[in-house]
């Protein structure tokens, strides 16, 4: 999608140290470079193991297109674009 590029991150249980699940991220492609350096590529918990990847915490917004079709907008300024392009939208991120 133009503008906006889209991520996987995992999602981690912390009471029971336990993967959980996974959500989409939607990242400003201005972004991205700034987003992969602070936490990485690998689908998997680092934490301790470099000081510059913080793979423990992701914030955002949380928003759904419609059933099915949820994602997190890290930078809070992603929803605007992809609700103008809501039905691209929903093929990116299934």
């Amino acid at each position: 999608m133009q503008g906006v590029v889209f991520f996987v991150a995992q999602t981690i249980n912390e009471k029971n140290q336990t993967k959980s699940g996974h959500i989409v991220v939607a990242i400003l492609k201005e972004d991205v470079v700034a987003f992969v350096r602070k936490y990485g590529t690998v689908n998997e918990r680092t934490q301790g193991s470099s000081s510059r990847v913080d793979s423990k915490r992701l914030t955002g917004i949380f928003h759904q297109l419609d059933h099915g079709h949820v994602y997190i907008d890290e930078s809070g300024n992603a929803n605007d674009m992809i609700i103008e392009r809501k039905e691209n939208t929903k093929n990116a991120i299934r």
